[in-house]
């Protein structure tokens, strides 16, 4: 946890100068990893009591939770022992002999950049990523699916019930569109091939491994402004303001990934080839729908290439016709 450990060190040798004999017993109790939060505020609590006011200034700088801070909860070993648990690999998915489940844990592996060979760790970053790339376009396929229904009510006359008005109405705030522009929705509610969310999460995360991937839960690398928290890039140049969006838990991220390249003006261009697509009865094809994603990289064409390299060399358009299973795979605290 970020710097928690470090924290406790500092406490134990305040106390241990300070000569409080009434907090001398708890140093023998020192709180595992697990219950940090509640320990801090048992011994907050208890300096309060005691008066101490040696303590008190310290008070102010309790160390923060954040996704960094409990990373040591997924380790690398953690996570494969529970994939191979749940029998879940990528070669039987890719046969469609299994599918995929679901992962209820916030953040990647802390040590993935441990892992010295390279096709051990892209294939565990797949492993962890699948799952919520199919989560968030779930989601957007049940909201294609009721938009549909609505829009085909309206076509024949039907009027619609209040509660459909007012999903519309939700439905085209998140989207930055005019609840009536159904046309409009339509080319933006839907998803994203597994194998492009997969290719650019690889490649703007460093395969998990970057800092903004390891402390923001942010693999997609989404820049953002004072509206939202967010990490400095440490090459910024002077008068910028940008930084990488930070998020609570991986899930977040893919699914404020998903809604960004459905909702953003830059990517205009790329909505407009997933409903070619569509309007010819075709499945997505992610090395086409790349070409259109220059504007998400400042390389450019460099960009589009390097996409259409991840995903030939990895085989992820095997990966496009995965389905998400009922089956959760839980994390537990004891990694």
């Amino acid at each position: 946890m970020m710097r928690l450990t470090e924290s406790w060190d500092r406490w134990e040798e305040t106390v241990r100068k300070a000569e409080y004999p009434a907090l001398q017993p708890a140093l023998a109790h020192r709180p595992s990893m697990m219950r940090l939060t509640e320990s801090w505020d048992r011994w907050e609590e208890t300096i309060r009591k005691a008066e101490y006011p040696a303590l008190q200034p310290a008070l102010a700088h309790r160390p923060l939770i954040t996704p960094k801070g409990v990373r040591s909860m997924a380790t690398v070993a953690k996570v494969k022992y529970v994939f191979a648990n749940a029998g879940y690999t990528l070669a039987a998915v890719r046969n469609q002999k299994a599918a995929v489940p679901r992962i209820r844990h916030a953040y990647l592996p802390h040590d993935l950049s441990a892992l010295n060979q390279a096709q051990e760790r892209k294939g565990l970053f797949l492993h962890f990523m699948l799952p919520y790339v199919l989560e968030a376009n779930i989601r957007v396929e049940t909201q294609r699916a009721h938009l549909i229904i609505l829009g085909a009510k309206l076509k024949v006359g039907t009027p619609l019930a209040g509660a459909d008005v007012e999903w519309l109405e939700k439905l085209g705030a998140e989207y930055g569109v005019q609840s009536d522009d159904l046309d409009e929705l339509l080319r933006r509610v839907d998803v994203m091939p597994p194998s492009l969310a997969l290719a650019q999460s690889a490649i703007e995360s460093g395969w998990g491994t970057s800092r903004f991937a390891q402390e923001g839960n942010a693999p997609f690398g989404q820049w953002t402004t004072m509206k939202y928290e967010g990490l400095v890039p440490r090459d910024r140049e002077e008068g910028k303001t940008h930084k990488v969006r930070a998020y609570k838990a991986i899930g977040d991220s893919v699914a404020s990934y998903l809604r960004n390249l459905n909702s953003h003006r830059a990517y205009r261009k790329f909505r407009d080839v997933r409903a070619t697509f569509r309007a010819q009865g075709l499945p997505l094809d992610s090395l086409t729908m790349a070409k259109s994603l220059k504007l998400y990289s400042q390389t450019g064409d460099r960009y589009v290439k390097l996409l259409h390299r991840v995903i030939r060399e990895n085989n992820l358009t095997s990966l496009d016709q995965a389905q998400l299973g009922v089956k959760v795979m839980t994390f537990y605290p004891d990694a």
